[in-house]
């Protein structure tokens, strides 16, 4: 995404509007065209060559050219780094000052260096500091057209702009059932709050309100990240709004308005697929399945499942657990346990779940759910005295990441095992 000096657009009336950049303009794209010919010239670059470089070619293209290149650079992909190179670039440093101490002659100096260390002088001073960013290799970039380029860099301007926001709030209208399932696995993935349904003008709105006062995170921190990682996802839908509240000290009221929608133009820049399953979510189901293989008798066996659906909890509500649990009796669930992870930026949801948790009865929706939630938040004095109020609701408490152990100790707790 774009860093804050590369963001371009205007502010009108308390609003935002971003300065995209048009596929149709033939200016435009031949500038990016040209770029991304400059571009298949740098692989093998260090990335601050490569940089200086493009950023000569981009000076013809405008006011937008330096975004376009960190465009590109996002892109590149990279020569994978010395694992000791910090071991190597300490000894280096030790060698080279005991021959400074024995060689006053500089080309002197660089002839015993080179001997002592084994590698020629030009080598050592590309590759003692190689793992600093600007140092780093370009092993390849993958083939871009201009119109791909414009598409990444616009969609670029309007993560740079989401990960500095207060609040975000995105409604998908009349989604498919297909829009639904690729939102809800999003959502999952980047570690964000559910969305809840609800109808304007007699269609339903998928809304997702990412945010509030009780989110434990600040602008530009990992939620913010996560926010705008999210946002590509959304454009996949066929009809959309985002509004969303960037602090600005060019404002009397300190805020402005980002405002947009399906009609800006924005081609997203992920796959349309659902996303994948994070690996500590499959490694912590994996040491989950294991622990309840004690548990399995000749009449039930129990199954952890990390691919989970959607659970409508009524008025236009979801939740959208982590984690099943299943006690599988003759090849039917007779027992099924959600598991639904707050993390430490899932304040407000997780009061809100905990708050309604004793009234999603069973005959409703017919499963058990369990809550996990972050130390972080747990030990919030509002947050410990509700759990203290509701300590026969499944809730168990994680630091980073949750144990086996912990999900056991509260189903035994719960009398479900």
């Amino acid at each position: 995404m774009l860093t804050k000096d590369l963001l371009r657009f205007r502010s009108r009336s308390g609003n935002i509007i971003p300065e995209f950049l048009d596929n149709s303009d033939d200016q435009i794209v031949v500038g990016v065209k040209s770029l991304v010919e400059g571009a298949a010239s740098v692989v093998c670059a260090s990335v601050g060559d490569a940089r200086t470089q493009l950023l000569e070619i981009a000076a013809g293209i405008g006011k937008c050219g330096p975004g376009i290149v960190k465009t590109l650079e996002d892109q590149f992909e990279f020569d994978e780094l010395d694992p000791e190179i910090a071991v190597k670039r300490w000894e280096m440093i030790k060698t080279a000052q005991f021959c400074r101490e024995r060689h006053n002659d500089r080309e002197e100096f660089r002839r015993a260096t080179s001997s002592a260390v084994g590698r020629p002088w030009d080598d050592l001073q590309r590759s003692i500091y190689s793992d600093l960013p600007d140092a780093r290799r370009i092993k390849s970039i993958p083939a871009m057209s201009a119109a791909n380029v414009i598409d990444r860099y616009n969609v670029a301007l309007v993560k740079g702009l989401l990960v500095r926001a207060e609040e975000v709030n995105i409604k998908v209208v009349n989604p498919t059932i297909q829009e639904k399932r690729r939102l809800f696995r999003a959502l999952r993935f980047h570690r964000l709050t559910p969305a809840i349904e609800s109808t304007i003008a007699g269609k339903p709105v998928f809304e997702m309100q990412l945010g509030g006062p009780l989110s434990m995170f600040g602008a530009g921190g990992l939620y913010g990240l996560a926010i705008a990682n999210f946002f590509p996802h959304v454009l996949h839908c066929q009809q959309w709004t985002l509004m969303a509240t960037i602090p600005t000290t060019s404002a009397p009221s300190g805020k402005r308005t980002l405002r947009l929608d399906q009609t800006c133009g924005l081609a997203s820049t992920v796959a349309s697929t659902g996303g994948h399953i994070p690996p500590e979510f499959k490694a912590f189901a994996e040491a989950l399945q294991a622990k309840l293989k004690a548990f399995n008798t000749a009449q039930v066996q129990w199954s952890v499942n990390e691919e989970t659906d959607p659970i409508p909890l009524g008025g236009g509500r979801w939740m959208v657990p982590d984690f099943e649990i299943a006690a599988v009796t003759r090849g039917k669930a007779q027992k099924r346990i959600v598991i639904e992870l707050f993390h430490k930026w899932h304040a407000t949801a997780f009061v809100e779940r905990l708050r309604e948790l004793p009234t999603l009865k069973s005959d409703k929706t017919k499963v058990q759910f369990l809550l996990g939630v972050s130390k972080s938040i747990a030990d919030v004095d509002e947050v410990a005295k509700l759990l203290r109020e509701n300590e026969k609701v499944g809730v168990f408490v994680f630091k980073d990441f949750p144990t086996p152990s912990a999900v056991l100790s509260t189903l035994k707790k719960l009398g479900l095992l």
